[in-house]
Parts: structure tokens; C-alpha cells; sequence
């Protein structure tokens, strides 16, 4: 008799059907389910359900037609519509890490990318994406239809440069709760190409992270924002600006704008500024020189915060007005009270010295040395500053003196004997052009000033100071070519005759007695006949010497005349000798 039952390889067919059955099995138990991401920090890598808050990582793109017809897995079903990321919770963050969610079929055909939504107690708020190229991206942000008057949820999207292709975003509200906000927080720029931004009453909040944003006070019809929000706007350091001739009046509406930590903190007098004028509509929320400022404006021009006042408090510490430097170099020193350039010059502006400041070029404390400063009384300081706004003030100046005990002028350096208990003086040329236009400048005995002059003759002739009396306020001055010593009281001046044809050739004015051994004096070369009844060569002051003795250049001129007569002499004397000689030997023959 047989034995009923399977053989053993009915038995393994039968076992591969079974497995086969479970594997088919779980394949089809398993469609149509989407995963669910539960764990902040974890990466998706397929459509899902997000259920806590925190960062996710998308790890690949994503494409929800293509993924659901090949796998099986996919898109979650929400109000009808197939949705690839549902969030399910408050406060969550998607870093795209450049890969993108995309369909082949439109939001119009009931397909979104990612949707944040409670179908019991409506939209959970604050969704960020980050680091995306959104092409053809759509995001359903929208209340339950259980959860009645509920706000519609807020949508952050952060990228360098933030682009926007084909884009639709639904943030609607229920009932009476309104709209969501969209916020697009940028570096470099905003790329809008044809998007639709759904909702009645929208808010739109537009931040450039490294200088400011815009907030709209008002919702707006998201509608009317199709392709206007890139280039159209603007946020610089100190502006913003948004072209409301060329949007739409939805965004010619109420907005806070805010200018961050960087922008212009360091000005002094900042002001709102509407078209370059002074905002008379708009409102501080803070000080405009606080770490952010902040303001209201009530309709869109193009706004700043600027100082439009010149710098008010330019400060000269070194050389003070009036003052008279007694050194080699001179040290210019000046500070304002806002973030600056300075330049200044000594001859009206014909050249301009740029001071270093404390912030190189800029700064607020400047500086700058001369050291080949040339002696003279009445240099005029004229003082050119700009602030960072590009304001003006060119209006400060002050006049001082310059004198160097043992410096010379740098147009003749050579040295001289002179009179006084000076063996050696400093010996200064006076240009021409400098003495005609009438040369000040401080002398002593340890000066000599040498200038051209003459009618009859230009030569050149000298000038110093040898005795100053304070107490009597009189100066001893020493002329030469032919030398003349005259004494001229403090205030008052002289006019001398220098090469003796009846025309004064010279002004010489004593200004002041700066100390025991400085006077201040001034030398202008004019022209005026001697008066008839005047004896020249001086008039003025009290002569008290005249001498023909020839100057100094001269003396290898007087020792060439005694040794030539000596030598004449000695002639003489050997031509008697030969003369008496010859005659004595005539006789003795």
C-alpha cells in the first residue's frame, strides 16, 4: 500500500510558493505607505511623514512620479492632494544640501512637494528650508478644515542666492484665522522667475542676512506677487529700496525695515532718508544709531539712513592757531567726532597732503609729519574733511608760524660767519617771488636771510637780526652787501636805499619780538625815489652805522690789493739797491 502525502520535491515547490506568496505579500502590504522620520538629525531619503521638530538632511533628489512607479513607495495622500514631505510638527528645519523634490506633474494636478499641516488643530508654524534650488517646487502650507479660524503656517526659505522657478506656495489660512507668512532670507539675491504665491492675506517678510530686511505691517494678496520679487527689491547696507512703479500696489504698502550691526553705527547725525530727502512720514522704532535700526515707513520710495550734515566738530590739536613751532618737523594732528578722511594743504589748495588716520585711510584721529617745513610766519592751515556719507566741510582753518633754530631752508643749506656771538649761522634763502610778494619770517643773530635786490643792480644781499632789547621793544638789524646797522622799534618799519641811487629799493617791517633773541620781521622789495630832502640810505628807525668796508665775499679782494702792494714795494726797494750798487762801482773805477 502507498503512503499518501508529498514527495520531497512537491515539498520544496510547495515551500518556494509560500515564500514566494509572503514576499509578494509584503510588497503589497507595504504600497502606498510612506516612511516616517521621527528623529531629528536623520537623513530622507525617500517621500515621508516628519513627526518631531529639529534639522533634517535630504540625502538625494527626489523625483515623485518616477520613485512611486518604480518602487511602489511614495507620496503620502493629504486633502486630496499627493505630498511627497508632510510635516507633522512645530519648528522643523529641511537642509536640501542642494538635492531637490520635483514631480512630473504640476500642483494644478494635485501634487506638492512638501506640505505642513495638523488635520486636527490646523497649520503647525515655522517651516525652514535650506540650501535648495526650488524648480517647479509647490508647498502647501494650509489648516485643516477640523481645525476652523486657524492661522496658515509660516514658511522660511534661507539660501545664498534664493531662486524661484515656476514656484507655488499656498498659505492659507481657515476662517477668520488668515494667512501665513513667507520669509525669504538671502545673502547675495533673489531670483524670481513666474511664480505663484497663493493666499489673500499674505505676509511677506524679505531678509538680506548681512544688511537688513523688510517686514510688511499689511497682508497682500499673494497673487499679484508673480515675478516682482526679485531685482525689485533691494537691501543695502544703509537703503533699501523697493520699484513700486514697476510691481504692483501690493507691495506699495506699510512695512518695518531694519538695518543690522553692520551698516552705518558709527555716524553721528543719521537721519531716515526718503528719496534723498528727509522722511517727514516716517517712524523710529529705535535710535538710528543703535546696533539695529529700525523704522516705519507708510508707502515704498526708495529709503536710507544716511548723515546728510557736514562734519560739525573737526578738532586741530597740533599746530594750534596762532602758534609758533620752534622745531625741525612739524606735527599735524587732527580728530573729528565721526568716521572720516582728512586732507589739508598750506597754499589754498594748490597741494594737498591726505593724513593717515587711525583706520588707515579713514579714521577719526589723523596724522602726518613734515619735516622739511621751511621757516615762515603766517602759514595758512586749510583743512579738507569728508565723512563716510560723502558730506563736506572745507571751511576750518587756522594760521601759525614756523620757526627751526638749526634748520635751514631747503633752497640753500650753506653756512656763513656772522655777526653777535654767532660764529656760524644758519644761512636761509628767500626766493624772489617770496620776498616781492613780501617774506615774513623769524631772525636772529643765528639766522642770516639772504635775498636778490637792487635797481641799479640786482645783487645779492643779507639780512639778520643781531640785538633784540625787549624792554625798550627794539631790534638791531644788520643789512649787507654795503653794511648798514639800524634799529627799529617793534611795530614799525624801514625802507633802504640798497645800492645807493635814490630809489628805496627794500621794506623791512619789525611785525614782533617773539623772545630775547627772535624778532618777527617782514621784507618786501619795492620801488620809491628817495625823497630830495632825505639823506638815505635809510628812512626810518635810527641808523647806527653806515660802512663802505667791502662784504664779506669781498675780502680775498682786499688781501689781493696789500700783497700786491707789498710786493710793488719790495720792487722799489730791490731796484734802489741795484741802482745805488751800480753807481758805487762807476766811482771806485
Amino acid at each position: 500500500m502507498k503512503k499518501r502525502g508529498l514527495s520531497f520535491e512537491h515539498s520544496i515547490y510547495f515551500g518556494i510558493l509560500v515564500l514566494t506568496f509572503i514576499v509578494f505579500a509584503g510588497i503589497f502590504s507595504l504600497s502606498g505607505q510612506a516612511a516616517t522620520y521621527s528623529s531629528a538629525g536623520e537623513h530622507i531619503y525617500e517621500c515621508g511623514n516628519i513627526t518631531v521638530a529639529g534639522t533634517y538632511y535630504l540625502n538625494q533628489s527626489i523625483n515623485m512620479t518616477e520613485y512611486t512607479s518604480s518602487t511602489g513607495y511614495g507620496y503620502s495622500i493629504f486633502r486630496g492632494r499627493r505630498v511627497c514631505i508632510n510635516v507633522q510638527a512645530e519648528g522643523v528645519t529641511i537642509d536640501f544640501n542642494g538635492s531637490s523634490i520635483s514631480a512630473n506633474e504640476s500642483y494644478s494636478n494635485n501634487y506638492t512637494a512638501i506640505a505642513l499641516s495638523n488635520v486636527t488643530t490646523g497649520a503647525y508654524t515655522d517651516l525652514t528650508l535650506r540650501n535648495i534650488s526650488l524648480n517647479g517646487f509647490a508647498i502647501e502650507v494650509e489648516a485643516s478644515a477640523d481645525g476652523a479660524n486657524t492661522v496658515g503656517g509660516n514658511v522660511t526659505i534661507e539660501n545664498q542666492t534664493i531662486t524661484l522657478t515656476d514656484m507655488t506656495f499656498n498659505l492659507s489660512g481657515r476662517g477668520s484665522g488668515g494667512n501665513g507668512r513667507l520669509t525669504l532670507n538671502f545673502t547675495d539675491a533673489i531670483v524670481d522667475n513666474n511664480n505663484t504665491i497663493l493666499g489673500e492675506n499674505l505676509s511677506l517678510r524679505i531678509i538680506n542676512r548681512s544688511n537688513g530686511e523688510i517686514n510688511f505691517v499689511s497682508p497682500m494678496n499673494g497673487t499679484s506677487l508673480a515675478g516682482v520679487l526679485g531685482t525689485n527689491i533691494s537691501i543695502g547696507k544703509d537703503y533699501v529700496l523697493v520699484l513700486v512703479a514697476q510691481t504692483t500696489t501690493s507691495l506699495n504698502s506699510s512695512a518695518n525695515v531694519s538695518f543690522y550691526a553692520n551698516s552705518k553705527t558709527d555716524l553721528a547725525d543719521l537721519e531716515v532718508l526718503k528719496d534723498g530727502a528727509t522722511c517727514a512720514d516716517c517712524t523710529n522704532l529705535t535710535t538710528l544709531n543703535a546696533a539695529n535700526v529700525v523704522f516705519n515707513v507708510s508707502s515704498w520710495s526708495n529709503y536710507s539712513v544716511a548723515d546728510i550734515t557736514p562734519p560739525n566738530n573737526i578738532t586741530l590739536n597740533s599746530p594750534t592757531s596762532g602758534s609758533t613751532v620752534a622745531a625741525s618737523s612739524v606735527i599735524f594732528n587732527i580728530t573729528l567726532n565721526e568716521n572720516g578722511t582728512v586732507m589739508f594743504s598750506l597754499d589754498n589748495g594748490l597741494n594737498n597732503v591726505t593724513m593717515t588716520g587711525d583706520q588707515g585711510f579713514f579714521g577719526t584721529n589723523f596724522n602726518y609729519t613734515n619735516s622739511s617745513i621751511v621757516d615762515q610766519v603766517g602759514y595758512i592751515l586749510s583743512v579738507f574733511v569728508n565723512d563716510t556719507s560723502g558730506n563736506r566741510n572745507y571751511s576750518t582753518n587756522i594760521t601759525f608760524n614756523v620757526d627751526n633754530p638749526a634748520g635751514a631752508d631747503s633752497t640753500d643749506s650753506t653756512s656763513s660767519s656772522g655777526g653777535g656771538s654767532v660764529s656760524n649761522p644758519t644761512v636761509i634763502k628767500v626766493t624772489d617771488a617770496d620776498i616781492a610778494a613780501g617774506a615774513t619770517r623769524i631772525l636772529s643773530s643765528a639766522k642770516i636771510l639772504k635775498f636778490n635786490a637792487g635797481s641799479k643792480e640786482v645783487i645779492e644781499h643779507s639780512i639778520k637780526v643781531t640785538k633784540v632789547d625787549k624792554t625798550a621793544k627794539t631790534v638791531t638789524i644788520e643789512l649787507k652787501s654795503e653794511t648798514i646797522e639800524v634799529v627799529v622799534k617793534e611795530g614799525e618799519s624801514i625802507k633802504v636805499d640798497l645800492d645807493d641811487d635814490k630809489i628805496y629799493d627794500l621794506l623791512v617791517e619789525v611785525l614782533s619780538i617773539t623772545s630775547t633773541s627772535f624778532a618777527e620781521l617782514k621784507l618786501t622789495t619795492i620801488s620809491e625815489e628817495v625823497p630830495a630832502d632825505d639823506e638815505g640810505p635809510v628812512e626810518g628807525g635810527e641808523t647806527v652805522t653806515i660802512t663802505d668796508d667791502v662784504a664779506e665775499d669781498d675780502e680775498g679782494l682786499g688781501f689781493g690789493v696789500l700783497l700786491g702792494s707789498i710786493i710793488v714795494i719790495i720792487v722799489i726797494i730791490v731796484a734802489v739797491i741795484i741802482f745805488l750798487r751800480s753807481k758805487s762801482s762807476v766811482a771806485k773805477k
